[in-house]
């Protein structure tokens, strides 16, 4: 997290010619031992030991919290969450989200030219605040563009109908949440974006949070197994990863 933040000081100092893309993708309740990349014997995650093999895999490391909203507060301004007003779980009704006034990374990448976009979990204010103008919204926190829940996908992964897109509901689409919101950055990469701006795209999938909803074509390479349709759910995220990864490359851009 700090050395986020420490990259976007080197943005400012160095102006427009150091400018990265950023992306930031979150598992929402994944144990760390629960892909191929990290040791595990059975379950198939080929995207993540793609991306293991091209950059650097971390083996130690360390969340803000232990629950969605403060780590994810902590993602977006680097602060921890007791600083940030974001210190416990979201969703109630009650008056409670990330304050405007707090700086996030992607409002600071704005500044120097950036385009941002967030697609999927957000889970940052409470029910009684999600999609209310009257309460910061992923635009008040820097977003250009964003298709978000309140938090996981209802009433499961499979044809969700709690998603917004910049604030419009959409009622129920067709399909897996890892791939409705992989779609979605995929579309924002190669058809949304001014490809002459630098970007930050932050993917925050659902799965496997329960209660989950696993396409067969992936639960049933554990046929047999008694954990099969989370095993799965695992590998449907990892195809989804991949997703944003081949758009990444076919924009040129990975």
């Amino acid at each position: 997290m700090f050395a986020l933040f420490a990259g976007l000081l080197t943005l400012f100092a160095y102006g427009q010619a150091a400018r990265p893309n950023i992306v930031v993708i979150v598992a929402d309740d994944m144990g760390w031992g629960d892909s191929g990349t990290y040791g595990h014997e059975l379950i198939q995650t080929p995207n993540m030991d793609r991306m293991a093999a091209q950059g650097v895999k971390l083996t130690q490391c360390y969340s803000a919290a232990g629950v969605c909203s403060p780590s994810r507060s902590a993602i977006l301004t680097g602060r921890t969450p007791y600083r940030n007003g974001v210190y416990r779980h979201l969703s109630g009704n009650g008056p409670a989200y990330l304050r405007e006034s707090e700086i996030t990374y992607p409002e600071l990448l704005k500044e120097v030219g950036y385009e941002t976009c967030h697609v999927g979990k957000w889970h940052l204010l409470s029910k009684q605040q999600f999609a209310n103008p009257e309460y910061p919204q992923p635009g008040d926190h820097g977003y250009d563009y964003w298709l978000y829940t309140h938090n996981n996908a209802s009433p499961s992964h499979e044809n969700p109908d709690n998603f917004y897109r910049n604030g419009e509901a959409l009622g129920e689409i067709e399909g897996y949440s890892a791939q409705i919101v992989a779609g979605e950055a995929a579309h924002w990469l190669k058809n949304l974006r001014d490809p002459q701006k630098p970007f930050a795209l932050s993917v925050w999938f659902h799965e496997p949070h329960s209660p989950i909803a696993t396409d067969l074509r992936f639960q049933e390479l554990y046929e047999g197994h008694e954990n099969a349709k989370y095993m799965g759910n695992i590998t449907q995220l990892d195809h989804a990863l991949g997703m944003v990864l081949d758009a990444l490359e076919e924009v040129g851009e990975s």
